[in-house]
């Protein structure tokens, strides 16, 4: 794995693309080379040099290094949606023909007898870093241009490997085995690439990982949040489904997905697991995993302390013991995790009391009333995109069947940290939806 200081160094660049506003500086050494932008797919990619010297006192001998480093923007405006709907469908992204013209164009720009310092580094590193659907980018440039030949003027060729350094990847495995399966791609990645994860959400586990996988470890969880005018917090009961739970495709991915977020935790030092094969992937996958009690006890103590605190009724009917309600609640989300692993019925089972309270036995009544969540087969193997209510509808409103088709844009998981959502009232609907609009950057 990586030293610590170059995962903070390559999360550096991969914030930097998304040049916002307020952004920390670039690392010391580094300096931005060139940078595109394809104002027809929403590409945009940049390119930076590191020159690293030191002098071994024991050998009396100069080393030289320099790194040529490609940080692919993820997405950030609507140009994005079709290169997050390939990435969703398994396909080849929107905007990696316009990601290889860049790569390419730079690097011939870059050849050393241009710029000198390269010459002189036998050390030489392309890195390709990115966020999100950038990461995915990352990957599939890395997988296209495997290795450079820079010509050096002289019978001397230096060669240079290319690695992908990635955050939040939604996972670029499926697409990489069919661009080779179609003659596009000759090989894939290897272990010499890493995917920087952090806790389970829905963009990180969309497809499966192509690179090495590494753990951000306890992450800061954030549980009340805002996305534009719209306030989330946890919710009770909490669904089986995990596109019912907008809670956790919209509120609880984006504070995970954040790539500023992301920096913030690795410059505070936080940790990075060794390398781990057991990363879900799949949009169930991952929800059953975040459901995990066990596993995340961290997260769900402080998720039942937060809706105990603001459910008045929970707490009358548990006569303000929250030490019963906290012993059913975990009893209550193992039972929710156990359905959702087994949503490939056509209905949902109705909810047992098991071994709970009388109080949460009464709970478990209301529950039942709800309305039968009706899920098709088909649905996991061609997993829809995320639901974009913001509520459920009240049994006055009408519920809207919406497509891709049917929204001028989509929510997309991929730019939960860099869209802004607004809460807009459709007359003609006469429901609530999620309409994203371009950041202030």
């Amino acid at each position: 794995m990586l030293e610590s200081s170059e995962i903070l160094y390559h999360a550096a660049l991969s914030l930097d693309v998304y040049k916002k506003d307020g952004r920390p500086p670039l690392p010391e050494g580094c300096t931005q080379y060139d940078e595109y932008s394809d104002p027809t797919t929403g590409y945009y990619g940049a390119c930076y040099i590191r020159n690293i010297h030191y002098h071994d006192a024991i050998t009396n001998f100069d080393y030289y290094s320099t790194d040529i480093i490609f940080a692919h923007r993820g997405s950030d405006s609507s140009l994005d949606f079709d290169n997050d709907k390939n990435i969703l469908m398994n396909q080849i992204p929107a905007q990696y023909a316009s990601a290889v013209n860049f790569v390419t164009n730079t690097l011939n720009k870059l050849n050393p007898l241009s710029y000198p310092t390269i010459m002189g580094s036998l050390n030489s590193t392309i890195i390709h870093v990115g966020h999100s659907s950038g990461a995915v980018i990352a990957d599939l440039v890395a997988s296209k241009i495997c290795y450079y030949v820079f010509d050096t003027g002289t019978p001397i060729q230096l060669f240079v490997n290319f690695v992908s350094s990635t955050f939040s990847n939604p996972g670029s495995q499926p697409i990489i085995q069919e661009m080779i399966a179609s003659g596009e791609l000759s090989s894939s990645i290897d272990s010499h690439s890493s995917a920087f994860l952090p806790d389970v959400n829905l963009v990180t586990t969309c497809n499966k990982q192509a690179a090495w996988v590494y753990q951000l470890i306890n992450m800061p969880y954030q549980y009340d949040m805002t996305l534009d005018s719209v306030n989330l917090t946890p919710i009770f009961p909490i669904p089986i489904y995990y596109g019912d739970n907008n809670y956790y495709t919209l509120g609880y991915t984006s504070t995970q997905n954040s790539m500023e977020a992301i920096y913030n935790y690795l410059q505070a030092g936080g940790a990075v697991s060794d390398h781990i094969t057991t990363y879900p992937y799949d949009f169930n996958s991952g929800y059953i995993a975040y459901l995990d009690g066990a596993a995340r006890k961290t997260y769900w103590d402080g998720y039942a302390k937060k809706i105990w605190e603001k459910s008045q009724e929970l707490q009358e009917l548990f006569a303000g013991n929250y030490d019963i309600f906290y012993t059913d609640f975990y009893k209550y989300l193992k039972h929710i995790q156990s359905e959702a692993a087994n949503l490939n019925l056509t209905e949902k089972q109705p909810l047992s009391p098991l071994n709970y309270s009388p109080v949460f036995q009464q709970l478990f009544k209301r529950l039942q009333q709800s309305p039968t969540i009706t899920v098709n087969l088909e649905t996991f193997k061609n997993p829809p995109l995320p639901k974009i209510l913001t509520e459920p509808a009240s049994s006055t409103e009408k519920s809207p069947s919406l497509t891709i088709e049917d929204a001028d844009l989509d929510c997309s998981p991929f730019s939960l940290d860099v869209y802004k959502c607004t809460n807009t009232f459709n007359q003609a609907e006469n429901s609530k939806l999620w309409t994203p609009h371009p950041p202030v950057l």
